[in-house]
């Protein structure tokens, strides 16, 4: 059933804003040990675990973006869209980009070869900036998605052919199975519904509309059993390569009932259950932080980790979320001073 028209503030994004960048970083930090152990020993298996319970949060985030981006009821202009959002996400990019090239790619010496490899690492940044970089091609085709989610038929169809080319046929093809499957829809060029534009048109769909009980507890369900058949998968398949294979989390079709049903369960707990005044407060306040301690996280990760920190010692079962809730903490509290730098805190976190 479809709700009318999205209006006011919506605390349950603003929620799920935390809950992911809380996720995200504690994939990272699991990440950074999942190439790092032998597969057969107990401490991989407790990191392949947490990077694969926690690989919903980047498309919750472009969820949530797509609930407000394709709301109807929230005007997005093209002056506004590229003059203030697209705008806002480049200058994040340049600036930390920058950041992080001069703490850690310094050319050694003043060679072209070298200027030129610092240029590069200042315009793309680290590796976890490339979400950045997707969220201008999301934000550049609204108005495209928009003309799509103004109709419900067209909305539907669009996620019945972003679900087979973004989940069924990466899951029916994983690991090079049927590959004249793989190379027959490949022949077909389709385009739009690939990648997270599905996951941007989902969210507004997800929000938008209610379900009854028994379709939530069925996605719950379908979520818990993605999860536990990722971390199953990679561990089976990196057991057979003897060394870590990526095959299942590089892509993110096993994700994608966690991802829906943590988006509708805090929807629906939130619906159920109105915040107080203080517990809105704060929910808005860690909120608007949550895009500072993206970009800010793995500076206080690494740093972390030089100073000596391990996410593996004593125990990864629980030095890795011990790890995590130090970095998200440093984190928050360094983009919620940040934000209060006048103009430095409206353009840069």
């Amino acid at each position: 059933m479809r709700n009318p028209t999205l209006t006011g503030r919506y605390y349950y994004l603003d929620a799920l804003r935390i809950i992911a960048i809380c996720a995200i970083v504690l994939l990272h930090v699991a990440g950074s040990y999942w190439y790092e152990l032998d597969v057969s020993s107990f401490d991989w298996h407790v990191v392949n675990a947490y990077d694969c319970m926690t690989r919903w949060g980047v498309p919750v985030f472009v969820m949530i973006s797509g609930a407000l981006f394709l709301d109807p009821g929230r005007p997005q202009p093209l002056r506004k869209l590229w003059g203030k959002n697209i705008l806002h996400i480049v200058v994040l990019i340049l600036f930390w980009g920058l950041f992080y090239a001069l703490i850690y790619d310094r050319p050694g010496q003043l060679s072209p070869e070298s200027l030129m490899g610092f240029l590069e690492a200042a315009i793309f940044g680290p590796q976890h900036l490339w979400f950045l970089f997707m969220l201008i091609g999301l934000y550049a085709i609204v108005p495209l998605l928009r003309c799509i989610t103004a109709n419900e038929d067209a909305t539907r169809y669009f996620l019945a052919i972003g679900f087979v080319l973004n989940v069924a046929l990466p899951l029916a093809t994983i690991n090079g199975m049927l590959p004249l499957l793989d190379r027959l829809m490949g022949a077909f060029m389709i385009q739009l519904p690939l990648g997270y534009s599905f996951y941007f048109v989902l969210g507004h769909y997800l929000a938008s509309h209610v379900f009854t009980r028994r379709v939530r507890i069925g996605i719950y369900l379908l979520g818990l059993l993605g999860l536990v058949a990722a971390t199953m998968a990679s561990a089976w398949f990196s057991g057979i390569a003897h060394a870590a294979d990526n095959v299942v989390i590089a892509g993110s079709c096993f994700f994608m009932f966690a991802a829906t049903g943590i988006f509708v369960f805090v929807r629906q707990l939130f619906h159920k259950h109105e915040p107080s005044a203080r517990d809105k407060r704060l929910v808005m306040t860690l909120s608007s932080c949550t895009l500072g301690v993206y970009v800010i996280h793995i500076f206080v990760l690494r740093l972390l980790m030089q100073l000596g920190m391990s996410g593996i010692l004593p125990h990864a079962l629980v030095s890795i979320p011990g790890m995590a809730l130090l970095t998200c903490v440093l984190s928050f509290g360094i983009a919620y001073v940040l934000k209060k730098i006048p103009v430095f805190g409206s353009y840069f976190v």
